[in-house]
């Protein structure tokens, strides 16, 4: 059921209309207009709601063109729970008829409760060869078949479950692939794989594994969100498994709020706690890596999981890594969930900055922790520069031999 009239406004009537957070919402910054400010948008919101304006599709625009970021939570006085406001709102201001969803937004609604679909969808493009023929296509731009590419060489490998040959049973970790994880970033899984069997745990992965959910939530379908939530933390309670680890970042919410009894944690945060205790104990070095690396902290790093200490912490262990910030980190990428799919023009306006960020730092790696970032950077990102995950990193400055 969703949210009253009531319950609504007196969420939007914590904003004081002080407009601090405007200097830190991308699109205000991108539109330069008063509704696309969270101001704006929470007084639209109001309206609305008290039926002063029409319910209709062109209306909600606004709400829709939200990156959800929530830089202006981090800014704001009064504490404003702005993204709870605005997903409750989208969810209970639907107008008729409903607005037409892009093509491939609908497809990943669908597929989201349907594992099995995705997963064949995703195997019929791994071994069909369009990946191949489309970065061999002359009709197309150099650019896009570059990414082409960069893409199918993320589809070419499947994450692996760790093995154990001791004697005594290690602690078991339940890693997360996400809904697009198992076939975008299995790099990441098996490199995390790596680094938790090395600090003494076996990894266990969802054979079919539910959505979170985040993709209904940020279209304004908590019901459903909250319904396949449920469904994944059924799955979780039949595991072994004391400890749940998460990589998407961008699935922050849906993940730390799951309904199980076992402790859920996102893998950077998880893996800097462990390598401060073996420090602590005198940690063996890692090996050297003489790279320039540009780090990207996402929004949902800074503003969800507040972890970007403990990236730092994590990149700074590895001897002669040269770790430069992105000028542009304290704005979103444009990726933000689907809307680089919904709204590809101002998802790459927003992305712009960045890129000219790391074409100043000119480095040989570019890292970020989130996978949706990763997916929309890379497709404008120039040849010869390489992308990862800072668990990817570690795991190459990781001396194998070393006892964990």
């Amino acid at each position: 059921m969703s949210a009253s009239v009531q319950t609504l406004l007196k969420l939007s009537d914590r904003c004081v209309l002080c407009g601090l957070c405007l200097p830190h919402c991308p699109t205000y910054r991108h539109y330069g207009c008063e509704i696309d400010s969270p101001r704006g948008r929470i007084t639209l919101i109001q309206s609305l709601l008290r039926e002063e304006i029409p319910l209709t599709a062109d209306a909600l625009q606004p709400l829709q063109r939200c990156l959800l970021c929530t830089s202006c939570e981090a800014f704001c006085p009064s504490q404003v729970e702005y993204s709870r406001l605005l997903l409750l709102a989208k969810e209970r201001l639907q107008p008729t008829p409903p607005p037409r969803r892009p093509l491939l937004i609908s497809l990943l609604l669908a597929s989201r409760s349907r594992p099995w679909l995705t997963h064949h969808l995703l195997t019929l493009y791994r071994h069909s060869g369009v990946a191949t023929v489309v970065g061999q296509s002359s009709a197309l731009s150099a650019q896009f078949r570059h990414y082409a590419r960069r893409l199918q060489r993320r589809l070419r490998t499947s994450p692996r479950p760790s093995s154990d040959r001791s004697l005594s049973p290690p602690p078991q970790i339940l890693l997360l692939k996400g809904c697009l994880g198992e076939a975008f970033d299995c790099t990441t899984l098996n490199d995390a794989t790596t680094l938790l069997r090395h600090l003494g745990y076996r990894v266990l992965f969802l054979k079919e594994e539910s959505c979170c959910g985040t993709i209904h939530r940020h279209q304004g379908d908590i019901q459903q969100a909250e319904a396949l939530q449920q469904a994944l933390a059924q799955q979780i309670e039949q595991q072994e498994a004391d400890t749940v680890l998460y990589s998407v970042g961008g699935c922050s919410h849906q993940y730390q709020n799951l309904p199980t009894s076992r402790s859920v944690s996102e893998l950077v945060t998880f893996l800097a706690h462990h390598f401060r205790e073996r420090e602590l104990r005198g940690m063996p070095p890692l090996s050297p890596l003489p790279y320039t690396i540009a780090l990207h902290q996402p929004c949902s790093s800074r503003n969800q999981l507040h972890n970007t200490d403990d990236l730092r912490y994590l990149l700074q262990l590895i001897p002669q890594l040269k770790v430069e910030l992105l000028p542009s980190n304290n704005f979103c990428c444009g990726a933000a969930g689907t809307h680089m799919v919904s709204d590809p023009q101002s998802a790459a306006a927003y992305r712009q900055p960045h890129l000219e960020a790391i074409a100043t730092i000119a480095p040989d790696i570019v890292v970020t922790p989130n996978l949706g970032c990763a997916l929309h950077l890379e497709q404008a990102l120039a040849p010869g520069i390489e992308l990862l995950h800072p668990v990817s990193l570690l795991c190459r400055a990781l001396t194998i031999g070393n006892d964990p």
